[in-house]
């Protein structure tokens, strides 16, 4: 990591003798086409504003792998957490407009808003974007496809079911529920979809006209829509959106141009080229830290730093300045913004791919924290990069005769899959984990029998594995989505089979001697010893959520999803209809068998089938 460093200081710092100064533009240009270079992603675009205007905004790479189209200053990537500012941008005007304020409790806007403890009515929109209302930081809905903004509701109205980790208003944590919230309130108040908010009275008025947050405009901007990362490289990403957490930041797309007029719109305290967005003491209020918190990254060089949170923005110290800044990771895509108010110099990186091992390549922060610098004529620093190795790296290696333990299917409660294999060449293990329409691949680095470190170019989680007496491997937990998995056992993966519908975007298992027929995204299975009972189920547009007459449905959260179900009993039989939301879609699965069968089936078969569920993309 060094030696990239000093390669990158001499290309920004003076030039050969003889040649004439380079500019500070010309610097930024060299500094950044060297970047690409050196990292796995296939594009990323700059901005740079000074004295606010903007001085340079470019685009770098191509915007799809293996295609041609070069990636530009007005290609539209996801700005993953950065949205976080334009949504306080959005209350700041509400404010302005007299019809928010931020020390008012959540419930005078949203009546039904409710946590699963009295203290949820305490919390106010302040502490929603400040990160210290109690709420904890869960992502369930990070592989959420539900791409109808209705979901944002949805999703507030789920957490009368969180209870707080801590008091209202007390100490920060960083949680997009937050954002969410705050997202319902914003169409409480104005009747509009969020997306239609930001687009009309912030995104419009500051001409950002490459950015979005709503899916129909995506096709008419050109929306990315990233690369995933692998154990060596990235590949292009599907599709998707996750509506419910728009306004924490799951969509929003920006170009580089139109990040410019924002960061300027910051530079002039809320004035644009056509007027006021915000009044000056608004932005000033923007940046004042409502708390703070000592962050340890030591893979960007902080250790035990003091970081403060203000509305939407960090605030904190980097050679010997104030700095306010704000990162975002999209799981596809990312970006990093900094701003200098002292110095009237701000910069944003959009990286059209995923976050990036810190130990192996530069940070979005050191990028952007040096284009900072080469703006102002000064030399790169090595702030943001790591001042010590990586710690996870050890010599230690799992004996081959002991690599057999591990191998097999496990399963999270939440409904998770992953697989651990053998890798194709060498004696290595690789971890697979499919995570709605995404799959991510990692080589399994073992520190010792029972820990290891999930590697590819990307984040480099930490797993523990749960080894029974014997020696058994059992599970394990660690920084993968889902949190603690179970090893499948080979008698129960034996009991059951793998099916999938015509086009693959349904799958589900069923026990092993079942018959299954399939029509469409549709399937009925009997067991041959007991035609009498039947289970159906389907995946649709639409779906009959809404239960009979006279019929309490019941919630139940098994595996990924939220279930409601009903029971119905006449002429002797029983059925129990089951639904549940994936996306726009509904999941259908009923069982109707003779009285007295019901319980058991639900028990052996219906149950284990919702756990294991799948909802994926057409092949």
């Amino acid at each position: 990591m060094s030696r990239t460093l000093f390669c990158l200081a001499a290309l920004a710092g003076a030039p050969s003798s003889g040649l004439p100064a380079q500019t500070p533009v010309a610097r930024i240009d060299q500094f950044l086409a060297r970047h690409l270079k050196e990292i796995p992603v296939p594009g990323f675009s700059a901005v740079v504003v000074k004295d606010g205007k903007v001085i340079f905004s470019r685009g770098y790479g191509v915007e799809v792998l293996g295609q041609s189209r070069p990636l530009t200053s007005r290609s539209p990537i996801a700005i993953g957490s950065q949205t976080k500012s334009f949504t306080a941008v959005a209350l700041m005007r509400l404010v302005e407009q007299g019809k928010v304020d931020l020390d008012q409790p959540v419930v005078k806007y949203l009546p039904w808003f409710r946590t699963a403890d009295r203290r949820g009515g305490e919390i106010t929109i302040r502490m929603l974007i400040t990160n210290t209302s109690g709420l904890p930081s869960q992502d369930r809905w990070l592989f959420d496809r539900d791409s109808d903004e209705g979901a944002i509701e949805r999703g507030v109205r789920d957490l009368s079911r969180v209870p707080l980790v801590r008091a209202p208003g007390k100490s920060f944590e960083y949680a997009n529920e937050n954002w969410t919230v705050a997202g319902a309130v914003i169409t409480a108040v104005t009747g509009k979809p969020y997306s239609t908010y930001l687009q009309d009275d912030v995104l419009g008025p500051l001409g950002m006209s490459h950015s979005s947050t709503a899916l129909a405009r995506f096709p008419a901007i050109g929306a990315l829509w990233g690369h995933l990362a692998t154990m060596d490289g990235v590949v292009p990403a599907r599709p998707r959106f996750i509506a419910v957490a728009l306004p924490a930041g799951s969509e929003l797309r920006v170009s580089a141009d139109d990040m410019g007029k924002y960061l300027a719109m910051f530079l002039n305290y809320g004035r644009t080229d056509s007027g006021r967005l915000l009044s000056e003491a608004s932005v000033r209020k923007l940046y004042v830290s409502a708390t703070t918190t000592t962050a340890s990254m030591p893979e960007m060089g902080m250790l035990n730093a003091k970081v403060g949170y203000a509305l939407g923005w960090l605030v904190g110290q980097a050679d010997g300045r104030t700095l306010i800044h704000h990162g975002g990771d999209a799981i596809t895509m990312g970006s990093w913004t900094v701003i200098d108010t002292a110095h009237r110099v701000a910069a944003s990186l959009l990286y059209n791919g995923p976050a990036l091992d810190a130990y192996r390549y530069p940070s979005k922060i050191w990028v952007v924290n040096n284009l900072l610098h080469l703006a102002l004529g000064e030399p790169v620093t090595d702030f943001g990069l790591p001042k010590e190795k990586d710690p996870t790296l050890n010599s230690w290696e799992l004996p081959d005769s002991l690599a057999g333990r591990y191998l097999g299917t496990y399963l999270a409660e939440e409904g998770q899959k992953l697989v651990i294999s053998r890798e194709a060449k060498g004696s290595g293990l690789r971890l697979d984990i499919a995570l709605g329409s995404m799959s991510t691949s990692y080589h399994v680095d073992f520190a010792s029998e029972a820990s290891a470190v999930l590697r590819n170019i990307s984040l480099n989680p930490v797993v523990a594995f749960t080894i029974a007496p014997g020696g058994r491997v059992t599970g394990l937990a660690g920084g993968l989505p889902g949190g603690v998995y179970r090893r499948r056992s080979e008698t129960e993966l034996a009991r059951v089979r793998a099916w999938r519908s015509p086009s693959g975007r349904l799958g589900v298992e069923l026990p092993r001697q079942w018959e299954v027929q399939w029509s469409g995204e549709r399937f009925t299975a009997r067991d041959p010893a007991d035609s009498a009972t039947v289970v159906t189920g389907s995946l649709a547009a639409t779906g009959d959520t809404v239960p009979p007459a006279g019929a309490a449905p019941r919630l139940e959260s098994i595996g990924r999803y939220e279930w409601k179900r009903w029971w119905s009993a006449a002429g002797g039989r029983q059925r129990s209809a089951t639904f549940a939301r994936d996306g726009g879609a509904v999941i259908s699965l009923t069982v109707d068998a003779p009285a007295g069968r019901l319980t058991a089936v639900l028990r052996d078969v219906l149950v284990p089938l919702q756990q294991t569920i799948e909802v994926g993309a057409e092949r």
